[in-house]
C-alpha cells in the first residue's frame, strides 16, 4: 500500500496535467486536492494490521482519504504484489532490507507487444536491470520507457547485466533528492521545478532507489561503455523499448546521502550469478500468470 501511495503521489507531482486522462473515475477531481488528501494519510507501518486496516477502509470508507485509498486499491491494487518467501517469488541474494515486488499483469498493450517480440526471438530472452526512482515508476508502468538522452550508442534505454551497475542510475536520481542537482531523467519529457518534486510526506521510501529487474526479448544489445568503467558487455542499450517487460521492482534503501554516491546501495546488492537462476525461473511463473500466488496461506500480497 505504501508503494502504491508513494508512486502515485510522485507521478501526480510530475504529470499533473494528465490527471483526467490517467485517473478517470477518481473520487477526487483535481491534482492539488489528490496530493493534499494523500499527504494526510498515514503510512501503513504495522505489517500485522495492514490487511485489517485495508479491509476496514474498503468496507466502510469514512473520510476522503479512505475513499481515495479504496479507489486506488480497486483500480490499481493488483498492479504489483510483494514477493514473499511463502509465495516462492522472493529472490534470494538481496539484503533483507530490500523490498521486492512483482508485476503480475503489465499494461495490456505492453504485454501484447512484448509477447510479439518474444515470439520473434524464438522465446529467447535475457535478464537485464535498470535503475530509476519512485518519481518515475508509475509513468514507466503506464507509458513504458522512453529513450535515454545519451545517444552515444544509438537511441535506446541503458540497461545493465549487474544489479550494482544499474543501481548507479538509481543512485544519481536519488541523490537529486538530496542535492537538487540537474540530471537527465529517464521518463519525464520536461523536468518539473524543484519545488514540485517533494515526495509524499509520510512515505517510508523517500531515501530508496528503484531497481527494475526486466525480461528483455532476444539477447540484448551490449555496448562498450568505457566511460562508466564497465566491462564490455555489461551495459546494453535496448533500442526496441517494447521488447522490455518489467518483472521485478526492488526498493533499495540508501545508507547515507553523505556516502560516495556509487556506494550507497552496494552492501545490499548481489552479483548477477547469485540471482539469475531464480529470476529467470520466476519470469516463467509470472509469464504464465500468478494470480493464485497473490495470496498464499492467508498472506496478503501487500502493495
Amino acid at each position: 500500500m505504501n508503494l502504491l501511495l508513494a508512486s502515485f503521489y510522485a507521478d501526480m507531482i510530475a504529470h499533473s496535467p494528465q490527471f483526467s486522462a490517467v485517473f478517470p473515475g477518481c473520487p477526487v477531481d483535481n491534482a492539488p486536492k489528490f496530493l493534499e488528501i494523500i499527504d494526510r494519510i498515514h503510512s501503513f507501518t504495522d505489517t500485522r494490521r495492514v490487511t485489517q486496516r485495508i479491509t476496514s477502509i474498503c468496507q466502510q470508507p469514512k473520510s476522503e482519504g479512505d475513499r481515495l485509498v479504496s479507489w486506488l486499491l480497486a483500480t490499481f491494487g493488483s498492479d504489483f504484489i510483494e514477493a514473499t518467501y511463502k509465495s516462492g517469488l522472493r529472490i534470494p541474494g538481496f539484503g533483507e532490507s530490500v523490498l521486492q515486488f512483482v508485476l503480475p499483469r503489465p499494461v495490456l498493450a505492453h504485454r501484447e507487444n512484448f509477447t510479439k517480440h518474444l515470439k520473434n526471438a524464438q522465446n529467447e530472452s535475457i535478464l537485464l536491470f535498470h535503475g530509476t526512482s519512485t518519481r518515475h515508476l508509475q509513468s514507466i508502468l503506464r507509458n513504458g520507457f522512453i529513450p535515454a538522452k545519451d545517444v552515444r550508442f544509438g537511441p535506446g534505454l541503458f540497461m545493465a547485466m549487474e544489479p550494482e551497475l544499474a543501481s548507479r542510475f538509481a543512485a544519481f536520481q536519488l541523490f537529486d533528492i538530496f542535492t537538487e542537482s540537474e540530471l537527465n531523467y529517464d521518463s519525464d519529457d520536461v523536468r518539473p521545478d524543484w519545488e514540485k518534486l517533494k515526495p509524499w510526506s509520510n512515505s517510508p521510501f523517500n531515501a530508496h532507489g528503484v531497481l527494475l529487474g526486466c525480461q528483455v526479448a532476444g539477447m540484448g544489445r551490449p555496448v562498450d561503455d568505457d566511460e562508466d568503467n564497465a566491462d564490455e558487455g555489461d551495459v546494453h542499450v535496448i533500442s526496441q523499448l517494447d521488447s522490455i517487460t518489467i518483472r521485478y521492482i526492488f526498493l533499495l534503501p540508501a545508507t547515507d546521502p553523505d556516502e560516495e554516491i556509487l556506494d550507497i546501495f552496494d552492501d545490499e546488492l548481489p552479483d548477477r550469478t547469485e540471482v539469475e537462476p531464480a529470476m529467470t525461473a520466476a519470469f516463467k511463473v509470472i509469464q504464465k500468470g500468478i494470480e493464485s500466488l497473490a495470496l498464499v496461506d492467508g498472506e496478503a500480497g501487500e502493495v
